[in-house]
């Protein structure tokens, strides 16, 4: 009998932090999707940038630097080996 008052008493003191939690996921979405597009496209136009400085297609380095770090890791090897072959 006491445990269930205590359940009872548990979800009356949960349930709002449930609902202000799931009120807040949606609300905070949009926001989530621009900061992730935001972020997206500055390492595409770090990509495409990088890939202008080793004269290579500035398309190839915006999709290399849609991948973050490690595609930005291979567009520089790839453009120390096309300038090493270059020279």
């Amino acid at each position: 009998m006491i445990e269930g008052i205590f359940s009872l008493l548990w979800w009356l003191i949960k349930l709002p932090f449930l609902v202000l939690k799931g009120l807040l996921e949606i609300l905070l979405f949009p926001i989530q999707a621009l900061l992730w597009l935001l972020v997206a496209c500055l390492w595409i136009g770090l990509g495409a940038w990088l890939a202008t400085k080793f004269r290579l297609n500035p398309l190839l380095g915006g999709i290399l630097g849609f991948f973050g770090l490690p595609g930005i890791l291979v567009l520089a090897v790839v453009g120390l080996v096309v300038a090493a072959q270059n020279k």
